[in-house]
C-alpha cells in the first residue's frame, strides 16, 4: 500500500521506492530523457520539454523523407501535392488528379458507349471492351467493301481472293495463279494448274508462269506449258516465250500454229548465259547506228567495211592477233596502202630481220628509232647495243664545238655554260659537271679567292662570321677563342669541296684569302681567333701559347670598296681580308 508524504522526499543512493513492484530510485529533470531508464521518474517539466522538442520537427500538413514528400495545401483552393526527388509527380484538387503533365482526370467512367467523348474521364476495362466489341460487330471477317466495290476472301476448300469494282471481278488470286482482266481461262490439259501463274486476260492472253515444273520462270503469249511440252492456246496465231532459268535468259518465237493445242517448236531469237554473253539465233539487221560498249569479235573469214572513212578511237590497233607461235610465223605483219596503178606502199614488221620496215612493196628499208628523250641540240650516234640512235648530254652541236674525232673548242667568244678557246677569263656562275676523273696539264683556279668545304649549319648563315662545330651542325661562335671553332663562312670561294644543293649546308674557307669581320686594330700577319660576337680578333700571347689550334687566320688588310668581284657581285660590308690557317 502506497504512502504519500507532504514536503520533500529525498532518497539515499541505496534507497528506492517501489510502486506496484517497479522500483524507482531517482527523480530526473533531464529534458532529453537521455538515460532511457525504467528506474528513473522524470518531472512534468522534463516530459513536456521532451515532447515539445519532438513535435517541433513535425509538420501539420506534410510528411516527407529526404527530398520526397506529400503535402496538403489550402490557401483558398485545397490541393494535395506529391513530390519525388524535389520534382512534382502529381497533385489532387477538387478538379481531379493530374500527373506532372497532361490532362487532369476527374472521373473513372464505365459508360460502354463512350458517348461523353471526355478528355478528363478514364474508361474502365469493361467500358473499353464493350465499345470495341460493338464496333467490330458490324465488320466482316472475310470482306471489305464500299457500295459495289470489294475485296473478298473465300475458302470453301479452294481459297481465292477476289478484287472487284462495279460488281465486276478484275483480279482473282488463287493457289495456282493470279488473273488480271475479265472472264475465265480454260486450258486443254490440267498440269498447268499445278504451278503458280500470273494471267493477263486479253485477245491472245499473256501468262506468266512462276514455275513450269522444271524450276523455270516463263512468260507466254498464246502459249502454255502442259508439264511436258509447250502448246498453242489459240489456233492460227503466232506465239512467244520468254524463259528465265538459273542465271540464263531466253527469248523464243514460233509462227502461227494450225490448231489450238498443237505442240510448239520454238525458234531461238536471243539467249543470255550466266556470264552475260548474248547469242542472237538469226540474222541481225540494224537500220540505225550501232554502238557496242564491249568487245566485237567477228568469227567469219572476212570483215568488210563498205564505207568511205573508218575511225578507230582506241589507242592500240593489234595486228596478227591470236598468234601462238614464236614471233610472226607468217614472216611479216603490218599495213599496206593500195595505190591503184602504181606499186603499193607498206609499213610492216619483218620477223626474220627483227625490225620495222617501210617503203614500196619489194623495196623496203629499215626504220631507225631514237631514244625516248633526246638531248636538245645533241649529236646523234648509233647505239648498236640498243639498236637505235642516241644523243649525249655532254656533246651538243654548236658552231664553236667540233668533234673529228676528238672534242675540241675553236671559238674564242666567251659564252655562258660553254667551252671556248682564247685568253678571255671566265666569270659566269652556271654549273658545269663532269662525272669522273678530270686530267689536264694545268688547271687554273676559279676567278674568286679561297677554297671552301661545305658543312651543315644550324641557324643563320652570315658570310664573314666565325662558326664552331656541334653534333647537330655549325653555329655562330658566342665565346672568345671558342673550342671546336671550324672557320669562316665564305662567299668569296672559287673552289668548293663537298658542294651540294641543300640550303642547310654552307661553304667554309679552308685555304686562301677570305673576307671576314674583324674587330679592333690589326697589323698584317697578326694571328686571329674569334670573339663572343663571332668576329675575328687579335689573339693574346697567352691564347697563342695555350690554344694554338684555335688560330683561325692571319690578318692581311681591310677591303676599301663597297662591292668586290669581277662583276662586283659580292657586298663587302666593311670586312677585311684574312688568310685562312
Amino acid at each position: 500500500m502506497a504512502k504519500f508524504y507532504k514536503g520533500n522526499l529525498v532518497l539515499a543512493s541505496t534507497e528506492s521506492i517501489i510502486l506496484d513492484g517497479v522500483p524507482i530510485n531517482s527523480f530526473s529533470t533531464d529534458p532529453t530523457l537521455s538515460e532511457d531508464s525504467d528506474t528513473i521518474s522524470s518531472s512534468q517539466k522534463a516530459v513536456k520539454a521532451y515532447v515539445d522538442t519532438g513535435l517541433a520537427g513535425l509538420s501539420q500538413n506534410r510528411i516527407s523523407q529526404l527530398n520526397s514528400k506529400v503535402e496538403v495545401l489550402d490557401t483558398g483552393v485545397g490541393s494535395i501535392n506529391f513530390n519525388v526527388d524535389n520534382s512534382s509527380v502529381s497533385n489532387i484538387t477538387v478538379l481531379g488528379l493530374q500527373l506532372s503533365s497532361g490532362a487532369r482526370i476527374n472521373e473513372f467512367s464505365n459508360d460502354t458507349t463512350l458517348v461523353g467523348s471526355s478528355s478528363v474521364a478514364v474508361p474502365t476495362e469493361y467500358a473499353v471492351k464493350s465499345y470495341i466489341d460493338a464496333g467490330l460487330a458490324g465488320l466482316s471477317q472475310n470482306k471489305i467493301s464500299q457500295l459495289d466495290s470489294k475485296v473478298e476472301v473465300i475458302d470453301t476448300g479452294t481459297g481465292t481472293v477476289t478484287i472487284a469494282t462495279d460488281n465486276i471481278n478484275k483480279v482473282i488470286i488463287s493457289g495456282t495463279d493470279i488473273r488480271f482482266g475479265v472472264g475465265t481461262v480454260t486450258y486443254p490439259t490440267t498440269p498447268i494448274g499445278a504451278y503458280a501463274n500470273l494471267i493477263f486476260k486479253g485477245v491472245n492472253e499473256m501468262r506468266m508462269c512462276m514455275n513450269d515444273g522444271n524450276g523455270n520462270f516463263n512468260q507466254y503469249l498464246n502459249s502454255y506449258f502442259d508439264g511436258t511440252v509447250s502448246k498453242y492456246l489459240i489456233a492460227a496465231t503466232p506465239a512467244c516465250n520468254f524463259k528465265m532459268s538459273t542465271g540464263t535468259f531466253g527469248f523464243y518465237t514460233a509462227p502461227a500454229g494450225v490448231n489450238a493445242g498443237d505442240t510448239i517448236t520454238w525458234n531461238t531469237a536471243l539467249t543470255i548465259d550466266t556470264s552475260g554473253n548474248t547469242i542472237i539465233g538469226k540474222d541481225l539487221g540494224v537500220t540505225g547506228n550501232l554502238t557496242i560498249t564491249g568487245d566485237l569479235t567477228v568469227q567469219g573469214n572476212n570483215f568488210i567495211a563498205n564505207t568511205q572513212t573508218v575511225l578507230v578511237e582506241d589507242n592500240l590497233l593489234v595486228i596478227n592477233s591470236n598468234e601462238v607461235g614464236a614471233g610472226v610465223t607468217a614472216g611479216t605483219a603490218g599495213i599496206e596502202v593500195e595505190r591503184g596503178s602504181v606499186t603499193n606502199y607498206q609499213f610492216l614488221f619483218d620477223e626474220p630481220q627483227d625490225n620495222f620496215r617501210i617503203g614500196m612493196a619489194g623495196s623496203l628499208q629499215a626504220v631507225a628509232t631514237r631514244e625516248d628523250t633526246p638531248n636538245a641540240n645533241g649529236l646523234a650516234f648509233w647505239n648498236s647495243g640498243s639498236v637505235r640512235l642516241d644523243t649525249n648530254s655532254t656533246l651538243t652541236f654548236a658552231s664553236s664545238i667540233l668533234s673529228s674525232p676528238y672534242l675540241k673548242a675553236t671559238g674564242t667568244t666567251k659564252t655562258a655554260a660553254s667551252l671556248y678557246a682564247g685568253a678571255t677569263a671566265p666569270d659566269g656562275v652556271t654549273q658545269l659537271n663532269y662525272d669522273g676523273y678530270f686530267y689536264a696539264t694545268r688547271v687554273y683556279n676559279a676567278y674568286l679567292n679561297d677554297i671552301a668545304d661545305f658543312q651543315k649549319v644550324i641557324g643563320e648563315q652570315i658570310p664573314g662570321k666565325c662558326y664552331y662545330d656541334t653534333l647537330e651542325g655549325a653555329k655562330v661562335c658566342f665565346a672568345s677563342c671558342q673550342k671546336s671553332v671550324i672557320g669562316i663562312l665564305s662567299d668569296t670561294f672559287g673552289i668548293a669541296a663537298g658542294a651540294r644543293n641543300d640550303i642547310d649546308y654552307a661553304p667554309f674557307a679552308v685555304a686562301g684569302w677570305v673576307l671576314a669581320f674583324v674587330d679592333g686594330q690589326c697589323e698584317p700577319g697578326d694571328a686571329l681567333t674569334n670573339n663572343s660576337n663571332g668576329n675575328l680578333v687579335k689573339m693574346t700571347k697567352e691564347e697563342k701559347i695555350e690554344y694554338p689550334e684555335r688560330i683561325i687566320a692571319t690578318y692581311k688588310k681591310p677591303e676599301t670598296t663597297e662591292f668586290w668581284g669581277p662583276n662586283n657581285e659580292i657586298k663587302v660590308n666593311n670586312r677585311h681580308w684574312v688568310r685562312v690557317r
